[in-house]
């Protein structure tokens, strides 16, 4: 199975804090099923797993390099032409 992140940058630097209680900071994680994609989850950057700034951890999971494409600025915005 194949997997995409789209990330949304809504906001501005203070949505970046450690504790913050918006929710407008997101990672969508994308899957292709046969022919289908499917929204697999959502997670808010602040909720990603460490004690690091928030904008490390998000760093450190796109590092690790498990998806096909990762795309910034819309939950949905892996251009089609990336998905097989």
């Amino acid at each position: 199975m194949s997997r995409f992140l789209g990330i949304d940058f809504s906001g501005n630097h203070l949505m970046w804090r450690p504790g913050c209680g918006q929710r407008n900071v997101w990672i969508s994680d994308v899957r292709k099923s046969g022919d289908c994609l499917v929204l697999e989850r959502l997670l808010r950057v602040q909720g990603l797993p460490g004690n690091e700034h928030p904008l490390e951890r998000l760093a450190a999971l796109l590092r690790e390099g498990d998806f096909e494409a990762a795309a910034i600025d819309a939950p949905f915005s892996v251009p089609r032409a990336f998905i097989p």
